[in-house]
């Protein structure tokens, strides 16, 4: 093991006494090496708020201490409540600051901040990251995109932070209500989170130009584990993982059936395994985040705690249709080939069990003609079903339902209408 190993083991052993969660996980056992740890998650988290409501264990030892609370989106699962302590806090906003930075963010610029407000730690926490880099922040939030159109408009040069997909509703609603395009709106960078598809190239370049700014995968992260902890340079070469001081890596190979540090190494393919190095309240030893993520590059240390990559995917989404793995994920580069579809699309699946029936919904551009749909539809199914083996149901709109102005790419439902 090397001394953040060790360090970690050492907390692990201290939480094991004083957090009921890690009590009931090591039960009792002695672990000699830190990759011995079983892993964390989500659905661990969940059930340790559902026992010691309404924070879950993991604030033991800080409830005295707790300064704000913010809730997970909950697009996927059961929201979580996060209880943070002003040490926590700190370490977030200079974690997203550094983030926001790298991807270009200055104190000439002013930004407007359409993440989600409510309890969200995308609304009120990025907002403080952003405020830390020296740039003017509006707090605008989610909803109101026609009000929003009229701020950007009065605004010369203004920035935007937000999730990917929601650049469809403010498209739309700008030629909707007041007969102008995209690049009309003269916005001079986005800064985007939340949600997957920047790493295709075609569907970001089909953006700039659409759009008429520069787009940055700027904001990676998820809200339990301290909400940004990557982001893109300027050169758009991938994520760099920019919370080594905060954050220990590891990478799952599904193949060698274990987690390493130092399987972090260019080329390597697994699932993110993260720990929190000075978290309080809620700390997470050996998180499963479910994220499956490709190395780009990486220091070649002992204990590598600077590296890029792309996400490939979660692996909870991923789908098993008629026996063949399938990632929701790798439709986003058919469907970014298509100038009548503006990138944004979900995939609907009945339940958790046996799938065989798929159903990709996508969101049209407004400029689409309504008489070539069903030969729309008739070509992406054949591309997906040639490229990977799976059959599925196209249906087209004009706007998929958001939940604030998070798109959730797999939803499952108990029943197709």
């Amino acid at each position: 093991m090397n001394e953040i190993e060790k360090e970690l083991l050492r907390k692990a052993v201290e939480y094991s006494y004083t957090i009921e969660m890690y009590r009931m996980m090591y039960a009792g056992r002695r672990y000699d090496n830190f990759f011995e740890l079983p892993f964390l998650r989500k659905k661990d988290l969940i059930e340790d708020q559902k026992k010691y409501p309404p924070f879950g264990s993991g604030v033991t030892n800080y409830i005295n201490q707790v300064k704000r609370i913010h809730r997970t989106s909950g697009t996927a699962d059961v929201p979580l409540l996060l209880a943070l302590t002003d040490n926590d806090i700190k370490n977030v906003i200079a974690t997203g600051k550094k983030a926001f930075i790298m991807a270009g963010i200055s104190e000439n610029d002013v930004v407007i901040n359409c993440m989600n407000y409510c309890m969200w730690m995308g609304g009120f926490m990025d907002h403080q990251s952003l405020e830390a880099t020296g740039a003017a922040v509006i707090p605008y939030g989610v909803g109101n995109t026609e009000n929003l159109i009229q701020i950007i408009r009065s605004i010369p040069d203004v920035c935007i932070h937000a999730t990917p997909s929601y650049l469809g509703t403010i498209e739309r609603i700008a030629r909707e209500k007041y007969g102008i395009t995209p690049f009309d709106l003269h916005i001079k960078k986005g800064f985007f989170g939340g949600e997957g598809g920047l790493d295709d190239e075609n569907y970001r370049n089909k953006l700039e130009e659409k759009w008429g700014m520069d787009i940055y995968n700027a904001n990676y992260g998820m809200s339990e584990v301290m909400s940004i902890i990557a982001s893109e340079g300027k050169e758009k070469d991938g994520l760099h993982f920019i919370a080594g001081e905060k954050l220990y890596p590891e990478l799952y190979i599904k193949e060698k059936k274990i987690a390493l540090n130092n399987f972090i190494r260019k080329g390597a393919v697994g699932e993110l395994i993260l720990s929190n190095r000075c978290k309080e309240s809620q700390p997470l030893i050996r998180y499963a985040t479910g994220d499956v993520i490709e190395i780009l590059d990486a220091e070649e240390n002992e204990e590598v705690l600077n590296f890029r990559f792309r996400v490939k995917g979660r692996s909870d989404d991923m789908l098993v249709v008629k026996g063949i793995n399938f990632y929701p994920n790798a439709v986003q580069t058919l469907i970014s080939e298509y100038a009548e579809f503006n990138g944004n699309f979900q995939i609907q699946v009945m339940g958790k069990g046996i799938i065989d029936y798929v159903r990709l919904i996508v969101e049209l551009n407004d400029s689409y003609e309504a008489n070539i749909c069903e030969g729309l539809k008739n070509m992406l199914k054949n591309d997906i079903r040639r490229k990977y083996f799976v059959s599925c149901d196209i249906e087209l709109t004009k706007q998929i339902e958001r939940l604030g102005n998070k798109l959730q790419l797999v939803k499952r439902v108990e029943k197709f209408e």
